[in-house]
């Protein structure tokens, strides 16, 4: 079977965990990947059997036009250059999947050739969320839900990651294309950290073996990941995880100026490390030595990759009880959203279970982990 990926590449985040570890489970079952990537600077490393062609000034390219135009370029390299035909077509996001459809109009080979589309998060209701208001944020709203729709009803079928996004599928976007509910598995580069204990762990890292650490895995770009806020809430005067190091894991050239300002601002009894986009294997250790990872979010969570990632090295993870935490998190962890300092409150709660309540929870989450597997995965598309 020969399969295209037509995206759009990120360097950090859910997407990029996903596209990662898809490619990997490909090469591993020797399929030929052609992969045509669109808007990021940094490639994705292709072995074996697959091909990539990543559209470097396509990057620059936000108008569809021009899109659709430079993938059309690379759909005619694929047959011409590479004889590379594909039996599926499977997309991720919104804008590489309609460049897509709209230039295989003028490829007669491509028409027939199924497109199964994989749901991370609804593309209208994340830039709705971070736009100010007004009226052309409606009028953008509605041009995007319009674009979202059509493009999910060209696919075959869609598949989502959660009860939760599928929710979104059907009453926000309304699609009438069939919904594929499955998993993703977990990156085996994280995995290994759990074979390596705290305490070695954290002497890797250079880090202290007495505070408790606190993780966050996150991106600063987009407003409803909420870190600053966060942050905020160590300022507050209510003396709550003291002493505790608090590590960020993230791209921080995203970060805007007025977020170290306000690092600035929090409090000396806290440590502050940040880590500038750390690779799969540090961020594994990052993981395991961290005695539990936060989820600040406040909205439209369609799955959690961190939340998988943590647990599959044992570690707790808190969050607010937003879109899908619910569905992985137990409710213990959760925070009500409306009340902000609850995180603060429940991640105390964590930090002081005993070694034992520790050692049965820890245990408890990477059982829960084991099912979610990228063979699993890949056998849902190779179902087809």
């Amino acid at each position: 079977m020969n399969i295209l990926i037509v995206t759009e590449e990120y360097a950090i985040g859910g997407t990029s965990t996903y596209l990662r570890n898809l490619i990997a489970a490909l090469h591993a079952c020797r399929i030929k990947t052609f992969l045509i990537t669109q808007g990021q600077k940094q490639p994705t490393i292709m072995k074996g059997d697959h091909v990539h062609i990543k559209l470097e000034y396509a990057w620059r390219m936000k108008t569809i036009p021009r899109r659709t135009w430079a993938t059309t370029r690379a759909l005619h390299q694929m047959l011409r250059i590479y004889k590379f035909t594909p039996d599926i077509v499977l997309t991720d996001l919104c804008l590489p999947a309609l460049s897509y459809i709209l230039c295989r109009y003028t490829i007669p080979v491509l028409r027939t050739v199924p497109i199964y589309y994989q749901f991370h998060g609804s593309f209208t209701l994340e830039h709705h969320d971070s736009s100010p208001p007004g009226l052309m944020r409606d009028l953008r709203y509605n041009l995007r839900l319009a674009i979202e729709h059509f493009t999910l009803n060209k696919a075959r079928s869609i598949l989502c990651f959660s009860s939760y996004a599928k929710k979104i599928l059907h009453n926000i976007i309304q699609t009438t294309t069939p919904i594929i509910m499955t998993h993703p598995g977990v990156d085996p580069v994280i995995i290994q950290a759990r074979h390596i204990n705290k305490s070695k762990a954290r002497n890797i890292l250079g880090i202290s073996h007495t505070k408790p650490i606190i993780l966050l895995a996150s991106r600063l770009d987009e407003k409803r990941k909420a870190v600053d806020q966060f942050f905020s809430l160590l300022q507050s005067k209510k003396r709550i995880l003291n002493e505790s190091v608090i590590v960020l894991c993230a791209n921080l050239e995203n970060a805007p100026q007025k977020f170290y300002q306000m690092l600035r601002d929090i409090p000396s009894r806290y440590s502050i490390y940040l880590v500038h986009n750390p690779s799969r294997a540090t961020l594994g250790l990052w993981y395991r030595a961290s005695d539990v990872v936060v989820l600040p979010s406040v909205s439209l969570e369609t799955f959690g990759f961190v939340t998988l990632e943590a647990y599959s090295v044992g570690t707790s993870v808190i969050a607010y009880d937003i879109g899908a935490n619910r569905e992985l998190i137990e409710s213990d962890w959760l925070a009500p959203v409306a009340d902000k300092y609850a995180l603060l409150e429940i991640i105390q709660k964590n930090l002081q279970l005993n070694k034992a309540e520790k050692n049965i929870l820890s245990k408890n989450l990477i059982k829960k982990s084991m099912p979610f597997t990228w063979e699993a995965y890949l056998q849902t598309i190779l179902d087809f």
